[in-house]
């Protein structure tokens, strides 16, 4: 028995194959394209890999699937689109996928995905109430109450990216898409990777000068977070995570520095995922097995 778990971002697609014991037997990534073709086409190019692993593996029994933006879990319809997933809202993903297979499909947020692997298996799994919040295209934030995910009245709980900081939106200062853009700008180019601007910060003090300036931007809305929330713990996660330049300690004093005389919100757990970047991938896979 075997599953298939898929994470929709704004850059990348990620897929894996998981074990009954959710174990992951094989991953990989494609780009996803979402800012220049149609999100019909994206949903398609997620059901051709589906198709070609349920031919490669004669016992799959289900897919997993986790997006960023509002997503009513239980009818896996698109609520309110990510603007990372242009023109999506309103779109029933089980019924996308319907068109190219016959196999049971979950759908899920994608930081509610994480943050549920994190309060199963991972950094969360001795707490009852914690945070996630995952830094990729765009920033989320997935919520455990009692061990529980906690979606909201209308699913739209979590969707930190959209508080307002500095007069815009947190995620465009302080998505790792903001980051990398803003050092492009910097320089006066387009034509460097993400892992080329995430080597330049090591190397560069003005453009390091940028990634601090970020970092600060981060701690600002985590320690928003904290105050309203006061959660036990609290878990990052996303691609840039796993940089060594993203340093926990940093964030650490850095959001501590802004907690002012909150001296109870000082003693709470900051770590990164347990699982890197994969968390959302394990928890869509965990969230489908816990519904199938």
């Amino acid at each position: 028995m075997k599953l298939i778990a898929i994470d929709i971002g704004g850059t990348f697609t990620k897929w894996a194959v998981l074990d009954e014991n959710l174990s992951i037997i094989k991953k990989g990534k494609f780009e996803t394209h979402a800012l220049t073709i149609k999100m019909t086409k994206v949903f398609e190019s997620v059901a051709e890999k589906v198709v070609y692993l349920n031919k490669k593996y004669n016992d799959i029994i289900g897919v997993g699937i986790s997006l960023p933006g509002i997503i009513n879990s239980k009818t896996s319809e698109i609520l309110i689109e990510s603007h990372n997933l242009p023109k999506s809202q309103g779109l029933c993903i089980k019924e996308e996928m319907k068109k190219y297979f016959d196999l049971p499909v979950e759908v899920i947020n994608e930081a509610a995905a994480a943050a549920l692997w994190e309060s199963k298996n991972g950094e969360m799994k001795k707490y009852g109430s914690g945070i996630l919040i995952t830094i990729g295209a765009g920033i989320g934030m997935g919520i455990i109450i009692d061990g529980k995910i906690y979606e909201g009245s209308s699913f739209a709980a979590g969707q930190v990216g959209r508080q307002n900081i500095d007069g815009r939106m947190w995620e465009y200062s302080s998505s790792t898409r903001a980051l990398i853009r803003n050092v492009k700008l910097f320089l006066g180019t387009n034509n460097l990777t993400g892992e080329e601007v995430l080597n330049l910060i090591k190397k560069d003090k003005i453009i390091k000068g940028i990634f601090n300036r970020w970092l600060n931007y981060i701690s600002i809305g985590i320690s928003n977070i904290i105050n309203i929330l006061d959660p036990e713990i609290v878990v990052i996660g996303g691609g840039i995570s796993e940089n060594e330049i993203f340093d926990i300690e940093v964030i650490k004093k850095k959001i501590s520095f802004r907690l002012n005389n909150n001296t109870k919100a000082k003693e709470i757990k900051i770590v990164k995922t347990s699982k890197g970047a994969d968390s959302q991938l394990y928890g869509v896979a965990k969230f489908f097995m816990d519904k199938n």
